[in-house]
């Protein structure tokens, strides 16, 4: 896939050059996120990839009480810095997910990465 000219790769078995691609993975629907089960998620995806780090690492699509304490937890692990990631951000969140973690002043959401898929999705969330 690099070859033809691809920079980004998300999945839990794709191999990449770190220097020359941008690897993502994600953190499922949890409905009980403690610091421990989001490490333990993470550093399984790192050894299902064979990389020690990931650029970024993104929160799937969590119902609204859950979303803020799944978010801070995510935090947590990447201040410990035991594994490394480069940068937290979410997926599948509409606006106002993405206005609660924003308006909640802990870490910025660096990406929102939305499955675009016309036939499925509604016009309202392809203007996010």
């Amino acid at each position: 896939m690099l070859q033809v000219g691809f920079i980004h790769l998300e999945g839990a078995k794709a191999p990449g050059n770190e220097k020359q691609s941008f690897l993502s993975t994600k953190l499922e629907a949890l409905l009980k996120a403690k610091r421990q089960i989001v490490e333990s998620k993470l550093l399984g995806s790192l050894q299902k990839l064979g990389l020690h780090y990931v650029n970024t690492y993104t929160v799937h699509k969590h119902t609204r009480p859950v979303i803020m304490h799944v978010w801070q937890k995510v935090i947590e692990v990447k201040e410990l810095g035991l594994m490394k990631l480069k940068s937290i951000g979410v997926r599948t969140f509409n606006k106002l997910q993405i206005m609660a973690l924003l308006d909640a002043e802990i870490e910025a959401v660096i990406v929102n990465q939305i499955e675009h898929r016309p036939l499925v999705y509604p016009l309202a969330t392809s203007r996010l």
